[in-house]
C-alpha cells in the first residue's frame, strides 16, 4: 500500500473504526473474494470480540497487505454501502450517497442500519415468542430506489423475476422429537418454528410445515412437493431442521438422508426450471456444531429470521446471507464457542425478495 494511503488510514483511524464496525464481516468477505485476505486472515478478524476490536484489526492488517489492499477496502466500503467509510478513504470523490452527475440521492435513501453487537437479543426472541415478529417491507416513499428497481427488474436479465403476491412455497421439515433412539428432544425448535412461520409468511409463500418424519416421510413430502404446481411462482424454498452428521440430516429413528437428496430431487422439478431455490439446513456437521438454545431456538435460523425480516426489503441474497455469517460471529457460548454460517451460492442470478411489492 503506499504511503500516502497508509497515513490517511492512520490519521482517520478512529473514524474509520467507527464507518467499519457494523459490517466488518461483510468487508472482510470482499476482501477475501478479491484475494488480499486470506481465510485465515478473515477468521482472525470475525472472531475478536467487540465489533470495535474487528474493525481495528482489519485496519492494521490492511495497510501491510500490498498495493491493491486500499483500492480493495474502497470496493468493500462501496459494495456495502459504508459511506461515510468510503468518504474518508475517497474523498475526492464524496459525498458518495449523492449522484455527481444528476445532483440527486442514489440507490436507496434508508438509514444504514447496523447489526447488534450481541446475539440474540431480548427484544428479537420476544418478537418472535409473542408472534409480533414483522418483515419490513418496500415503502413506496422512502424507498424510491428500490421501488425504481422492482419496476425495471423483469428487464433485466440478470435479475431473477419476483412479482407474484405469493411467491411460492416454502417447505419446512423440522424433526425435534427422536423417542426410539438415545437423541434427546430438540429442546427450543418450537421457536425456529413460530418464527419461521412469520417470516416466510411476510415474505408471501405459501408454507408447508412438516414435523418430525421418517426417511420415508421425509422422501414423500420431497415428493408431494416435486408434483405441486410451481408453474405461477417465483421461487422455493426449503428449510430442514435436524440432528446430522457430516453431509447428512436424520429422520426421528437416527437414519441418515444426504443433504445432496433434497437438492438433487428439487434440481429436476420441471417448473422451478431457471427458478431460484434456497435450501435451508440447520443441523451439525460431524465435527461443525449448529448451536440451539433450549428456550429460544437455534442461533442460525433465529439469524436468519432476523436477517431476512429485517434486511430483504433493501438487500438481496447475497447480502442477506453475509449478514447471516456475520451476526453469527457475534454469538458465543459460556465457554466461549461460535458457530459459523455455510452459505453457498450457485444462483446465476440476483435475488431481490421485494417483500410488500407485486403485480396485480
Amino acid at each position: 500500500m503506499e504511503e500516502r494511503h497508509q497515513e490517511l488510514i492512520r490519521s482517520n483511524y478512529t473514524k474509520l473504526i467507527a464507518g467499519l464496525r457494523d459490517s466488518v464481516g461483510n468487508v472482510c468477505d470482499v476482501l477475501y473474494e478479491k484475494k488480499i485476505i486470506t481465510d485465515a486472515m478473515r477468521d482472525n478478524v470475525i472472531y475478536k470480540d467487540t465489533p470495535r476490536q474487528k474493525a481495528s484489526y482489519l485496519l492494521d492488517l490492511i495497510v501491510n497487505r500490498g498495493a491493491r489492499a486500499f483500492g480493495g477496502l474502497y470496493e468493500a466500503c462501496k459494495r456495502n454501502r459504508l459511506l461515510a467509510a468510503a468518504d474518508i478513504l475517497r474523498p475526492d470523490k464524496a459525498p458518495h450517497s449523492i449522484s455527481r452527475a444528476t445532483g440527486h440521492a442514489v440507490g436507496f435513501t434508508y438509514k444504514e442500519q447496523s447489526l447488534p453487537d450481541e446475539w440474540p437479543t431480548k427484544e428479537h426472541i420476544e418478537r418472535v415468542r409473542t408472534k409480533r415478529l414483522s418483515v419490513r417491507t418496500v415503502d413506496k416513499d422512502s424507498n424510491p430506489g428500490m421501488l425504481e428497481k422492482y419496476q425495471t427488474h423483469l428487464n433485466q436479465p440478470l435479475v431473477y423475476p419476483m412479482y407474484h403476491k405469493r411467491r411460492g412455497n416454502a417447505l419446512i421439515i423440522v424433526n425435534d422429537n427422536f423417542p426410539t433412539t438415545h437423541l434427546r428432544r430438540r429442546e427450543g425448535s418450537e421457536w425456529d418454528k413460530v418464527g419461521l412461520l412469520q417470516l416466510f409468511n411476510g415474505l408471501g409463500f405459501n408454507i408447508i410445515m412438516k414435523e418430525n418424519l421418517s426417511k420415508d416421510g421425509m422422501v414423500k413430502a420431497v415428493d408431494e412437493e416435486m408434483v405441486s404446481d410451481h408453474s405461477d411462482h417465483d421461487c422455493f424454498v426449503l428449510f430442514v431442521m435436524s440432528y446430522g452428521r457430516q453431509g447428512v440430516v436424520l429422520d426421528t429413528s437416527q437414519n441418515p438422508v444426504k443433504m445432496n437428496y433434497f437438492i438433487d430431487q428439487f434440481n429436476e422439478v420441471t417448473d422451478l426450471q431457471g427458478k431460484p431455490k434456497l435450501i435451508f439446513f440447520q443441523a451439525c456437521q460431524g465435527g461443525t456444531r449448529s448451536y440451539r438454545n433450549q428456550k429460544w431456538g437455534s442461533w442460525f435460523t433465529q439469524a436468519v429470521i432476523y436477517i431476512f425480516s429485517e434486511f430483504a426489503y433493501k438487500c438481496e441474497l447475497y447480502e442477506l446471507g453475509l449478514k447471516v455469517n456475520d451476526l453469527l460471529s457475534r454469538a458465543e457460548t459460556q465457554r466461549g464457542m461460535k458457530n459459523v454460517g455455510d452459505f453457498s451460492l450457485g444462483m446465476g442470478k440476483k435475488l431481490y425478495f421485494f417483500p410488500g411489492l407485486h403485480d396485480p
